[in-house]
């Protein structure tokens, strides 16, 4: 089992804390579109994307979490967990921000192909969650920041493994 060198645990620890910050931020934005989403009538299917937002968002900030609670008080804490842990949540935040984006995109076109050709808005332009509280734009661009502190926490831990004595 390759363990990392103790001079870089103080580093991935420092990065345990800014995905941290960084889940609690998109988990933030998640709960104001379930406040919406409840209060409106979407359907099944659509709903079942936020689910699986919160639910990306819910077990990776939990295992970040504990995994920094690991770094400090473990002796050996793995690397290659590290590597894969954050290579994953990398792809997992960039793939999700991305379908934020599509939902975001497909909720517009929605409003905008009912919109009457008068110059009043309709009921449900002002209270859809794209236009509500625009929190799918918002949680995809946090998405991608957290997607980047992963990448960084990546190349951190991928140096560590590349650069251990035990391999």
């Amino acid at each position: 089992k390759m363990s990392f060198p103790h001079e870089i645990r103080l580093v991935i620890f420092v990065f345990y804390m800014m995905e941290a910050m960084g889940h609690m931020v998109l988990m933030r934005f998640n709960m104001t579109g379930f406040y919406v989403v409840y209060k409106n009538p979407l359907p099944l299917l659509h709903k079942l994307s936020y689910f699986c937002y919160l639910g990306f968002v819910y077990i990776f900030g939990v295992l970040n979490l504990l995994a920094g609670v690991n770094i400090c008080t473990s002796e050996q804490p793995s690397i290659m967990e590290q590597v894969l842990r954050s290579l994953i949540c990398c792809f997992v935040y960039v793939i999700s921000s991305m379908l934020m984006l599509f939902d975001a995109e497909l909720d517009l076109n929605d409003i905008m192909a009912t919109k009457k050709p008068s110059n009043q808005l309709p009921p449900e332009e002002l209270l859809h969650p794209y236009f509500k509280y625009n929190h799918l734009h918002s949680q995809a661009i946090t998405s991608m920041v957290c997607s980047g502190i992963h990448m960084l926490h990546f190349l951190v831990a991928f140096y560590a493994l590349s650069y251990s004595e035990d391999t």
